[in-house]
């Protein structure tokens, strides 16, 4: 008698145990969900800053970084 009481916990916790970890993976897959939603709804979208004067070209450095850098090291910087 005392087996089959031990089997009906493990049985129990068993089944417990199923029952939690499907209301996580619930959980989960709505909060992709949601998140997937927010985002679509938010229509999030980063555009890159486009300057007409360079043409997509490389910046000039600006004067102050040009004063501290030896002119033997400045050849290696420029585009």
């Amino acid at each position: 008698m005392t087996a089959n009481k031990y089997d009906k916990k493990i049985i129990i916790k068993f089944i417990i145990h199923h029952i939690i970890m499907m209301i996580m993976v619930i959980i989960m897959v709505f909060a992709v969900a949601y998140a997937y939603y927010i985002f679509k709804k938010q229509n999030v979208e980063m555009p890159m800053p486009k300057s007409e004067k360079t043409n997509g070209k490389s910046h000039p450095l600006p004067d102050f970084i040009v004063d501290k850098i030896k002119p033997d090291e400045l050849g290696d910087l420029k585009p």
